[in-house]
């Protein structure tokens, strides 16, 4: 057997605070659950990406993701 694995590494480059905030507004309700300052933590999370674009001309977000591939 051989396990291979594909690496999908990928770069979101932001240059306004919205869509961070939006993506963030989607989880208002396991917040709620979980007892998280959820509006201060949006807000907080707005100052950082704004303080971050101002000062680095973007927000960058980098992740990487993966395929395995299984051969018999």
């Amino acid at each position: 057997m051989d396990i291979r694995v594909r690496e999908l590494p990928g770069t979101i480059e932001i240059n306004d605070p919205a869509p961070i905030v939006a993506y963030l507004a989607s989880y208002a309700a396991w917040a709620d659950q979980c007892g998280v300052p959820f509006p201060e933590t949006v807000s907080r999370a707005a100052e950082i990406a704004a303080a971050t674009i101002e000062a680095e001309g973007s927000f960058k977000i980098t992740c990487l993701g993966g395929i395995l591939i299984r051969r018999l």
